[in-house]
């Protein structure tokens, strides 16, 4: 009887009726837990002080071409940014306030691609994951494009399960597609993986449903996507993609098209399990459970002929053909698009194992485990801390410590520039404007070797090994006087002559 007991209570626990309760409840946790990081306001890190810097330097026609300081962004976002910007300011709460909005929308685009996909059982699980994972509510709450590139990927899988390409009036059809897709081309970038999902989609459907006819409806879209893609491409993303700042950078994120090596093949291999690990949980139970998942949906797909799959697998598999000709990074924040995708994936293969009843009981425990270890409730009530630059200017100016002598180290002129020359509140720090800003991986051992009785470097970040080799290079020349850290990796050297 207690066996029969819980078999009841897992029936239960598992119904549509409480999993789109619960789901729901998701939103509102997403919501509330992105509204509480934003209004922690915490300072702009070096990508977001440089995107900040483009938006005010540049008018609304200036912002269609290259950026500047080694940023990517679509013109969309820049113009709802900088729109934001001129009507209320450059404060760090009006640059973030899209990438939030962004955020919010997502969470009930999610919810919605989940019930269209059929996930009854398991639609609560992607749903938490996606409410509660930090790499979810960082760049909800951060100025740059993924949290956008997000909505936008949600969306148009969102539209095309709710656009039926059989019975749509053509006319309606054909121009619905133009609008939205040509909106999406010049709103995110990765917008092209998940459109040419939507054309293998409606293809599909076409030839299950053997209407030839229809053809034309599908390939004018196309078209116009493309040459604006290609537009697109040619005059604003090939001349970043293929510099070699940006190659190298992304060297160790891109894949081997055609591995020759046991070592190549590895390299794809892993790179493949973080991209799911970064998606829904590190741990090594979270990785195998959700390989497990992906694999019983996809094969369910391939056995049942689900053509509503293809929006969630296409996406995945043109973004790795994509990093293996070193033309996409799989960088966690870069690939941010095509995570709820594979939330999708993972809730279908994780809704057809509920089904089965002697299974269900076994992968409601993992399941919930795996979430204890993913969720960043702690968020209410800890900060989500980057580069807090603004931790150090207050000692900074107590030092009196300002021009040819304050050095601002590469990694923190974005953030330096923004708060002593953009953000509303810049007149604070006006007595430390006017330092030594130094370029990345600059040669400190010249530096210091030119510096005066006393002087001072900040950092906003770096990583170890590069400090280590600094502080080498400080060393031979100066005294480390006194060392100011701030909040997360902000920092100041306070230097005297040996």
């Amino acid at each position: 009887m207690p066996s029969a007991r819980i078999r009841e209570i897992g029936t239960y626990v598992t119904s549509p009726r409480v999993m789109r309760y619960v789901a729901i409840g998701m939103i509102l946790l997403g919501a509330i837990l992105r509204l509480v990081v934003y209004l922690q306001n915490r300072n702009l890190f070096i990508d977001e002080a440089n995107v900040a810097r483009n938006i005010y330097e540049r008018d609304l026609a200036g912002l269609t071409q290259p950026l500047s300081y080694e940023q990517y962004a679509p013109p969309v976002f820049l113009w709802v940014v900088k729109d934001c910007a001129l009507c209320w300011g450059y404060a760090e709460y009006v640059l973030k306030l899209y990438p939030l909005l962004c955020g919010m929308l997502s969470l009930w685009l999610l919810y919605r691609v989940l019930a269209l996909m059929e996930v009854r059982r398991a639609g609560w699980y992607p749903m938490v994951l996606f409410a509660t994972g930090a790499i979810y509510l960082r760049y909800a709450t951060e100025l740059k494009q993924y949290s956008s590139d997000v909505m936008v990927a949600l969306a148009l899988v969102w539209l095309a399960l709710i656009t039926d390409i059989l019975t749509l009036r053509p006319v309606r059809f054909v121009v619905l597609w133009i609008l939205c897709g040509s909106l999406a081309v010049w709103s995110a970038m990765p917008s092209v993986f998940v459109l040419a999902a939507v054309g293998v989609y409606y293809s599909a459907c076409l030839l299950h449903g053997r209407s030839w006819e229809r053809w034309w409806l599908l390939a004018l879209p196309s078209l116009l996507w493309l040459l604006q893609f290609g537009a697109y491409y040619f005059a604003i993303l090939q001349p970043q993609a293929d510099s070699a700042y940006l190659q190298n950078f992304h060297k160790d994120s891109f894949l081997y098209l055609l591995p020759r090596s046991g070592a190549e093949w590895l390299h794809n291999g892993d790179a493949m399990i973080q991209v799911l690990s970064v998606t829904a949980g590190h741990w090594t139970l979270s990785v195998i459970f959700h390989i497990l998942c992906v694999a019983v949906a996809g094969t369910a797909a391939i056995r049942y002929r689900d053509q509503k799959m293809l929006l969630l697998i296409v996406p995945v598999m043109l973004l790795f053909f994509a990093a293996g000709l070193r033309q996409f990074s799989l960088q966690p924040r870069v690939i941010l698009f095509v995570m709820p995708l594979l939330l999708v994936w993972i809730g279908v293969g994780l809704d057809r194992l509920l089904s089965i009843r002697g299974v269900r009981m076994v992968m409601l425990p993992i399941a919930a485990i795996c979430v204890a270890n993913y969720a960043h409730i702690s968020y209410l009530w800890r900060p989500l801390l980057v580069t807090e630059v603004t931790d150090c200017l207050p000692y900074v100016q107590r030092q009196k410590q300002a021009g040819a002598e304050l050095y601002i180290d590469g990694s923190a002129v974005p953030a330096y520039t923004y708060y002593t020359e953009i953000h509303p509140g810049k007149m604070k720090w006006s007595a430390i404007k006017g330092g030594t800003c130094l370029p990345y991986m600059a040669d400190m051992d010249s530096i210091c070797a030119r510096m005066g009785e006393r002087a001072m470097v900040l950092y906003s970040y770096q990583s170890a090994d590069v400090m280590a080799a600094e502080a080498a290079a400080i060393d031979r020349h100066m005294v480390r006087q006194d060392v100011y850290k701030g909040r997360s990796v902000s920092q100041v050297l306070l230097l005297r002559k040996r």
